[in-house]
């Protein structure tokens, strides 16, 4: 309890809340909770405070408007908890939250834009329970409603896809599509992934770009005569290539980017069961830079963060350096007349 010398003023609980703008009320509670303990109590059991009391309950005042419970202002004022520690648990707890915030902020932002596209087709009873549900899922702490989620959304991707996949290209996707494990509690940095990578899965014309970007090469009738293994193994070595090329700003109508091309055509045809001939290598041209989509970039890359992992580099050099030497090879036929060797 506070003690108060003969000479100092006291101040009945009415006079403090008049002076410090304070509810008495609120007072009550503090005095209850022995936060601000008056400096004395008449017979009467009226409560009386000193001023060393008015610069303690301005205080309190201060830090519950910066969002301090009353154990951590109890610990603070007693000394247990040194200020600048409080402070920087304070602004921690701040960030989390203006970083959520941010997310259902995000959230709601897509949300709208995507109503007013929907409206004609959509009830708007229904757009309110999908914004439900992508809100609930960007701020949901379960890690297996994570997992479920993005399962459900990438096995639906996969089988979705038209032309669709071949069923052992499928099976092999979704295994490794199902390994794909986040840690249980999430960092900042995680979080904001894992709702950025909410509102990639909830964009239909994100799906439509991932479709685009995997299913081109497998536009052929019947089965491959190739896996998928293969595939990829030869892809990722035309696509490194090129990375190489392009960082040293190798010209497209060079002998090592025409070499490549010629390779880059060969393959294409091959994984498409076609020839290769000047009207393919024009259209292999044309789609060949359109095939990196840079939020399916992103989306492996928030992937990687999510998996506690280093992203992989992009291939948008890659492709665009595919793309510029496929022309080049073009022009180099039409001009000579001769096909790729």
């Amino acid at each position: 309890m506070t003690t108060a010398t003969e000479k100092e003023p006291l101040y009945p609980i009415g006079e403090l809340a008049r002076l410090t703008g304070v509810s008495i009320k609120t007072i009550r509670f503090y005095a209850d909770s022995q936060l601000l303990p008056p400096a004395r109590t008449t017979d009467a059991r009226y409560r009386l405070f000193s001023t060393g009391d008015i610069w303690r309950l301005q205080m309190i005042r201060l830090l519950r408007q910066l969002g301090f419970g009353l154990e951590s202002i109890r610990a603070i004022m007693a000394g247990d908890l040194e200020l600048g520690e409080s402070l920087d648990w304070q602004l921690a707890a701040i960030d989390r939250q203006l970083d959520q915030l941010g997310r259902i902020r995000a959230i709601l932002a897509q949300a709208r834009t995507q109503a007013g596209v929907q409206t004609q087709v959509q009830p708007d009873r229904e757009i309110s329970l999908e914004l439900l549900q992508q809100l609930g899922l960007a701020l949901n702490d379960n890690s297996l409603d994570r997992q479920r989620f993005l399962s459900e959304k990438l096995r639906a991707m996969v089988v979705g896809a038209v032309p669709a996949a071949p069923p052992e290209w499928q099976a092999v996707l979704l295994d490794t599509f199902d390994r794909i494990q986040f840690p249980a509690e999430l960092n900042t940095e995680q979080a904001r992934a894992w709702t950025e990578l909410v509102q990639l899965l909830n964009d239909p014309t994100f799906t439509a770009e991932a479709q685009y970007a995997n299913t081109h090469f497998w536009k052929r009738t019947g089965q491959p005569d190739f896996s998928l293994e293969w595939y990829n193994e030869r892809m990722f070595a035309l696509l490194n290539r090129a990375q190489t090329l392009a960082t040293v700003h190798t010209a497209p109508d060079s002998p090592e980017a025409l070499a490549l091309a010629g390779d880059w055509a060969e393959f294409a045809a091959l994984t498409q069961g076609k020839t290769v001939t000047p009207e393919f290598i024009a259209g292999l041209a044309e789609v060949t830079p359109r095939l990196f989509q840079k939020r399916v970039q992103r989306f492996w890359d928030l992937i990687a963060l999510l998996s506690g992992r280093t992203p992989q580099p992009s291939y948008e050099m890659a492709f665009e350096m595919l793309g510029l030497a496929t022309q080049a090879e073009l022009e180099r036929i039409l001009k000579t007349g001769g096909l790729p060797s």
